[in-house]
């Protein structure tokens, strides 16, 4: 069998670019003095303070979903498989918290 020169050309290329695959990403990344990373602050999870819980908020009641107003002003929401709640009128607490 002959290989011509073309055929051993695409051989090599081909090899060198599957070799270049397996190299990290991270290898190829440079790093300046003014990134965005150097302008931030460091902090570390320990200095992070999770929103404590307010009050539930009535208006946003689900049969199966308590919603939250946290400390920081944002909310959170508790999905519970059996209902918390049943629907007379609006949607009241019953008896199974």
């Amino acid at each position: 069998m002959k290989t011509t020169k073309k055929t051993k050309f695409v051989s090599v290329t081909l090899a060198i670019l599957l070799i270049i695959q397996l190299i990290p990403v991270q290898c190829f990344a440079v790093s300046s003095a003014d990134s965005t990373s150097d302008k931030t602050e460091n902090t570390s999870i320990e200095d992070y303070e999770s929103p404590r819980i307010i009050a539930e908020a009535d208006d946003e009641r689900e049969e199966c979903v308590k919603h939250f107003m946290n400390s920081d002003g944002s909310f959170s929401a508790v999905s519970y498989i059996d209902p918390v709640h049943y629907s007379y009128d609006k949607y009241r607490t019953s008896d199974k918290n």
